[in-house]
């Protein structure tokens, strides 16, 4: 399977199968999104997590507009989708450009889609996990969390609304397979070295993850 899909990638791109890809990516994630409103964030899980800092009538009227705007989330999936793939996929032209490798977006585009297949996995797994849990054993703490992530292992839970408890939750399983993917592909893709290719793979996700980790910092301060 490995190599069928490295094969992929050293042919020319093709239009039609990078939007079945994209396609697929979307419903996928338009899946999860479904089953997490359906199995995990359910009203008993809102009383659970809001219980304490609101009325049960205000927890009801929250779960209610949440229920509402879910439609509007999934219709929007495809176009959010569409622009986080886009902006890594420029992101890495871009340094690829200014390193002397020449490479089309389409072909980085559909490299990227791949890549988020492993995140997408982890997501599912981890709602899974919680969709296990009892209803009024779920915190706050628990909907941060990433099971086998650095964070799960070295910081406490009454850490987990931080950005640094978030940055921490980056270093896991599905991040290094994202980065694996890359590299492989960039040296089908792009015809640089493997070396070369994986510390242009790793500049780019900690430009990711810093970009990520700004803007946690300035939700988190209400900038």
């Amino acid at each position: 399977m490995t190599h069928a899909v490295l094969r992929g990638w050293s042919e020319e791109a093709k239009p039609f199968r990078t939007a079945e890809l994209f396609a697929f990516l979307a419903l996928t994630t338009i899946a999860l999104a479904w089953y997490n409103s359906e199995a995990v964030m359910t009203r008993d899980v809102f009383h659970s997590v809001l219980g304490g800092q609101l009325e049960a009538a205000r927890v009801d009227a929250q779960y209610d507009l949440v229920r509402r705007s879910s439609a509007v989330g999934y219709a929007v999936t495809p176009a959010l989708l569409g622009v986080q793939v886009a902006f890594v996929a420029l992101l890495m032209q871009l340094g690829l450009l200014l390193t002397g490798a020449d490479t089309s977006f389409i072909a980085l585009f559909r490299l990227v889609i791949c890549a988020r297949i492993p995140l997408l996995l982890a997501a599912g797994g981890r709602s899974l996990w919680l969709a296990q849990l009892p209803a009024t054993s779920i915190t706050k703490a628990s909907l941060f969390a990433v099971p086998g992530s650095l964070a799960w292992v070295t910081l406490a839970q009454s850490q987990a609304e931080t950005p640094l408890y978030a940055l921490m939750n980056s270093f896991n399983a599905a991040e290094l397979a994202w980065c694996v993917i890359v590299t492989l592909g960039l040296v089908r893709v792009a015809r640089i070295a493997p070396r070369r290719a994986a510390l242009f793979t790793g500049a780019v996700w900690i430009a990711m993850e810093l970009f990520s980790f700004a803007g946690r910092v300035v939700i988190t301060n209400g900038l």
